[in-house]
């Protein structure tokens, strides 16, 4: 493999929706949404999630299991795209 091949697992599952710059490298089990953008150089580690439209720079290191991007879980939060047509807000007070 050349320094400027990008690696990814056979697990992982890696949405042709997303760009991955060069010599990216992603482990077992990595999910990457549609809309992600991870930089040159990233390395994302095993189970790690990149939620729709979070943004990497160059060589960032993204550890095993982590959860990036995606909506807070915070009642106050407004957010301005209903998640599979019901409001986030409404979601997690129907949790409690």
């Amino acid at each position: 493999m050349s320094v400027d091949s990008t690696a990814i697992d056979s697990t992982a599952m890696v949405s042709p929706e997303c760009e991955l710059g060069s010599g990216v490298r992603i482990g077992p089990q990595v999910i990457v949404e549609p809309g992600v953008v991870v930089g040159d150089g990233c390395s994302i580690a095993a189970g790690a999630i990149l939620k729709r439209g979070l943004r990497l720079g160059r060589e960032v290191r993204v550890f095993e299991g982590a959860v990036l991007g995606g909506e807070p879980q915070d009642l106050k939060y407004r957010s301005h795209q209903p998640a599979g047509g019901v409001h986030p807000v409404e979601r997690e007070r129907n949790l409690r």
